[in-house]
């Protein structure tokens, strides 16, 4: 199903050190079958190297926005992110997350379809080896 119109979707992604999991989250984003997103990038004081990965996502794509900020937190981060949203939908990955391709456009496509104000998808834990660890309903 495809979206009756070309919303901005805003995704906001708070970094604090998370070198070793920030490639495989923004390469989920960055592929997103709908391509309409402004990726908000909110490096929380990092001290780890994530800085330097979220620069050169935002120097090949145009569609990301690297913010900086003192530490303060996973909501603070998500709050000072908030602020800087274009989109008329948000929505938040963590940064040691990835998603599915089709993430945005299955969330867009509900929201529209229900006219709902708020849309939540399923969730899979993996542990670091990859094996699928738990799947339920998450929000």
């Amino acid at each position: 199903m495809s979206n009756q119109n070309n919303a901005l979707v805003s995704i906001v992604v708070p970094v604090y050190n998370v070198k070793e999991y920030l490639v495989n989250c923004l390469d989920s984003i960055v592929s997103q079958t709908y391509k309409n997103i402004q990726i908000i990038l909110v490096d929380d004081g990092s001290s780890d190297g994530s800085t330097c990965i979220c620069k050169q996502y935002a120097k090949e794509d145009d569609r990301v926005e690297l913010i900086y900020k003192e530490n303060g937190g996973l909501s603070d981060a998500r709050n000072f992110g908030i602020q800087r949203a274009k989109g008329e939908y948000i929505t938040f990955i963590d940064s040691d997350d990835c998603v599915s391709r089709y993430y945005v456009e299955n969330l867009l496509n509900l929201s529209q379809k229900t006219g709902c104000d708020i849309a939540i998808t399923n969730f899979e834990k993996i542990n670091d080896d990859k094996n699928l660890r738990l799947s339920r309903m998450g929000g």
